[in-house]
């Protein structure tokens, strides 16, 4: 006969708790078996297959916080945290993820737990963008402290060598026990993310039917919080392929029909006579390069491809490419004629999204039929609103939203 823990029993008394009162917790956590592991974590954590928790630290909470605690954890895999560091630093990746989890919870009234991160600067932001301002901040912290021995910065420029610093190992975990995350250099934080300890994508496929079966469960037991509805929303939208989103807004924008008389030439060398685009009167699209330094030429030759197609597609189409930094750095055109669309990145400072804008209204051309935007979105320097509708092609995690346009993430 297994007797548990004092410290199980507290965590089982959580998990009861989830089953009566919290369905959408109680679908996540009760499938996770219990690991006693004060060696590996000050605290508790998980890697989205178990919970692994420090006795004494668990013996120390009361009946509210024992919950928050556990609902935390929930979360993690829940927002796909334990998938998505990629190379981050798992101390500052568990940092931003502690922030957009902690707010979701006091949004949701459950109690605060002693040391934990809850910064209201972050709100609404997702865990890269967190990341990526809690990293900046450490960087400009040391460099303003004096080098010591002359050997503070490692190759990356990520000061003092953490675990998994930018070389994709796992941070304090089943398999290299330390330091759990917290405000760095102080007192480790209240729950932890461990990486998914297989496939990441077998992972990712794994915690997207768990989020739905756990939303049908609360929403069923009328428990379905709404900040836990968009969660469910967002695993079950449907998810249109960029490729189907940026053919969609050309065809919307653009001024054309079908026509027997202009057969469909892609179809031809098949034996097949379709009727193509009559673009007598197409306008022109224009697209904006964001050469910042942030774009990867992968993502830029897939748009090219796609751009070329369109170009076929509508043969009466013109492209007028304006690449820009902070400022315009060179235009191009092609149509179907001068296929396929080749694309470069010259430049490489920062960003700002008007000067393309204004070298449009500068340039005596007409206003464009659309435009599009490809960018990583990482800049504030909007322009007014055009007289022509903006699509902003993006990278899959910005934080940002543009005042105005349609935003479509570049994933398929």
């Amino acid at each position: 006969m297994n007797t548990a823990s004092p410290a199980e029993s507290i965590i089982e008394r959580a998990r009861t708790h989830f089953v009566l009162r919290q369905r959408f917790y109680a679908t996540i956590a009760l499938p996770m078996p219990l690991i006693e592991a004060s060696e590996r974590t000050h605290t508790m954590a998980t890697d989205g297959v178990s919970l692994y928790y420090n006795s004494e630290y668990v013996a120390s909470l009361n009946r509210d916080q024992m919950i928050t605690l556990l609902a935390h954890e929930v979360l993690h895999p829940a927002k796909g945290h334990h998938t998505r560091r990629g190379k981050r630093d798992p101390e500052l990746w568990n940092i931003a993820g502690d922030h957009e989890i902690n707010l979701e919870l006091t949004e949701q009234g459950f109690t605060p737990l002693p040391g934990w991160l809850c910064d209201h600067k972050y709100y609404g932001m997702a865990p890269e963008s967190i990341y990526a301002a809690l990293y900046k901040e450490r960087e400009e912290e040391r460099k303003q402290q004096p080098q010591q021995n002359g050997s503070q910065q490692d190759g990356n420029g990520n000061g003092q060598p953490e675990p998994g610093n930018g070389n994709g190992k796992p941070g304090p975990g089943p398999d290299q026990p330390g330091k759990a995350p917290g405000q760095p250099g102080g007192d480790p934080a209240p729950g932890e993310v461990w990486d998914y300890p297989g496939d990441k994508e077998e992972g990712e496929a794994k915690r997207k039917v768990l989020v739905t079966q756990a939303a049908q469960a609360a929403k069923i037991a009328g428990q379905l919080s709404g900040s836990l509805a968009r969660l469910a929303k967002s695993e079950t939208a449907h998810k249109v392929s960029w490729r189907e989103a940026l053919q969609e807004f050309a065809q919307e924008k653009i001024n054309s029909d079908y026509s027997w008389t202009k057969p469909n030439r892609r179809f031809i060398a098949d034996g097949l006579y379709l009727p193509g685009m009559d673009g007598s009167d197409l306008g022109m699209i224009a697209l904006y390069v964001d050469t910042s330094g942030s774009i990867d030429l992968n993502s830029l030759n897939m748009l090219a491809a796609e751009l070329t197609g369109l170009l076929e597609q509508f043969p009466g189409a013109e492209l007028k490419v304006v690449y820009c930094d902070t400022q315009v750095q060179g235009a191009e055109e092609f149509d179907s004629n001068s296929t396929p669309v080749k694309l470069s990145a010259p430049g490489g400072g920062g960003t700002d999204f008007r000067p393309p804008f204004e070298w449009w209204e500068k340039s005596g051309n007409p206003d464009p039929a659309c435009a599009i935007y490809f960018t990583d979105l990482h800049c504030s320097r909007y322009p007014n609103k055009p007289n022509y509708p903006v699509l902003w092609l993006t990278t899959p995690v910005h934080g940002r939203t543009p005042p105005f346009g349609q935003v479509v993430e570049m994933v398929d």
